[in-house]
């Protein structure tokens, strides 16, 4: 079933929109769809966090569960609004406002007999955690560097879907490991004829594939903050999350 705010299936890029949709009450499959783009977006932060606080593999399950699955039915989306500034920080908010109340039977009760839990992939959910060095990282710290990580894999996601879209999918992958910092020991005389381009071409499409994840990836963070925001400053702190670690 098609949707107003939606077009060709998807939401709008903002992850604004898709908590203003979700508040509609009114529209219950439309807002049902925006809870589920937004479960799938950023589940992965929220199981982060509550490993981190020291909740077991089990309980961080049924937790991430149980809070996607409230937030549909609280205030959460009706008072959503991009003026509260970076979603990412109002989402924090509620996750801790959740975990502080005793939830526990209710979510027991969902998963036993209740409605259906939302479907998220939880089963690669610790292969997640296993790259970062969590011992000593604060759960705030590890929520935002695993939405960093998220905003990264999106970003590559789209990169990679627009090179494929224009049939340069070979070179996509040929260059995906630079791009991303990865060692290769292969020279750009190598690669162009591994794929049989010109390495002059090569290295002005390598630049123009830096120049478009970075556009991408500024984009990526703009969809989680307020109109107007400062995504600059965004991007500074995303990356200092690493460098920091």
């Amino acid at each position: 079933m098609k949707h107003s705010s939606i077009h060709n299936g998807k939401f709008p890029g903002t992850r604004w929109t898709w908590v203003v949709q979700a508040g509609h009450s009114g529209d219950v499959p439309a807002s049902t769809q925006a809870l589920e783009a937004l479960c799938q977006a950023y589940w992965r932060p929220v199981y982060a966090f509550l490993r981190q606080q020291g909740h077991s593999t089990h309980d961080s399950e049924d937790l991430t569960q149980g809070f996607f699955s409230t937030l549909l039915e609280s205030p959460f989306f009706q008072s959503a609004s991009p003026e509260l500034g970076k979603f990412r920080s109002y989402l924090l908010g509620a996750l801790r406002k959740f975990v502080a109340k005793d939830f526990r039977r209710r979510m027991a009760v969902k998963r036993g007999g209740g409605p259906s839990p939302l479907s998220l992939d939880l089963a690669n959910a610790e292969a997640y955690l296993a790259v970062m060095p969590l011992a000593e990282m604060e759960p705030d710290l590890v929520f935002d560097r695993q939405w960093a990580w998220d905003l990264l894999d999106a970003t590559m996601a789209r990169l990679e879907k627009r090179y494929r879209d224009v049939g340069q999918e070979a070179f996509f992958e040929a260059m995906k490991g630079r791009l991303a910092g990865v060692m290769d020991d292969r020279t750009i005389a190598e690669i162009s004829e591994g794929i049989g381009m010109e390495e002059g071409a090569v290295k002005v499409a390598f630049h123009r594939m830096k120049q478009r994840y970075k556009s991408t990836l500024r984009d990526e963070v703009a969809r989680t903050i307020a109109d107007g925001g400062d995504v600059e400053e965004e991007l500074r702190y995303l990356i200092s999350v690493f460098v920091g670690s």
